[in-house]
């Protein structure tokens, strides 16, 4: 299958996140994957609309490439917040 190669940031804290049904990667270029397929914030809204409905307490996780810039990760994680998805993680690789 396709996918964007993304290179996470490195951080020395963190936690096992649980699968995702809304799952969200952001390439060095600023392109966004929603679930493995190319997609727009517009789509991510829309998507994350319903599946708060359906899912309360749905959580989405943001793989963003380290050097995406700050405003691109902001604007994905308000575009998700704002359909009403109030948890969210962002991975990262661990510091070896």
């Amino acid at each position: 299958k396709p996918s964007i190669n993304v290179n996470l940031p490195e951080a020395g804290s963190g936690d096992e996140s649980s699968p995702s049904k809304l799952s969200i990667g952001i390439a060095a270029d600023g392109a966004a994957t929603l679930n493995g397929k190319a997609t727009t914030e517009e789509e991510i809204k829309a998507y994350a609309t319903d599946l708060a409905k359906q899912k309360p307490d749905a959580q989405a996780i943001i793989s963003a490439d380290k050097d995406v810039t700050h405003g691109r990760v902001v604007a994905i994680i308000d575009a998700v917040k704002s359909a009403g998805v109030k948890k969210f993680a962002i991975t990262i690789d661990k510091k070896k």
